[in-house]
């Protein structure tokens, strides 16, 4: 009996794991193509804009706007160069950052460290 029911909970948690990833994914591509009609370009085109931004943008402005979402910033003293290194590629998954951002805020918070 036991069994059947650990069975029975885990196929319901695994359909509704799926069923939850199958809106995630729906509702991103449902978010860009809102995007783009909003900013009246074609999708392609929308994400050449996107890009010009995150380019323009310094290391410490990416680092304020993304990492005090979540918690305090700390200071970039209160790590040495390789302890940052470790921090942003971690928290660069978790945080949805792409690889221009992390590179930029791991080179702020390495020179602005000091060590």
């Amino acid at each position: 009996m036991r069994f059947g029911y650990t069975l029975a909970s885990g196929l319901t948690l695994a359909a509704l794991v799926a069923g939850l990833g199958a809106c995630s994914s729906q509702h991103k591509a449902a978010a860009t193509q809102s995007a783009a009609k909003e900013s009246k370009l074609p999708q392609s085109d929308a994400g050449i804009f996107s890009n010009q931004y995150e380019e323009k943008q310094s290391g410490a402005q990416l680092w304020a706007e993304n990492c005090e979402r979540c918690h305090n910033l700390r200071s970039p003293s209160q790590f040495n160069a390789a302890q940052w290194d470790i921090i942003v590629h971690h928290m660069r998954v978790i945080g949805g950052l792409t690889a221009v951002e992390a590179r930029k805020i791991r080179v702020f918070l390495e020179s602005a460290s000091g060590q």
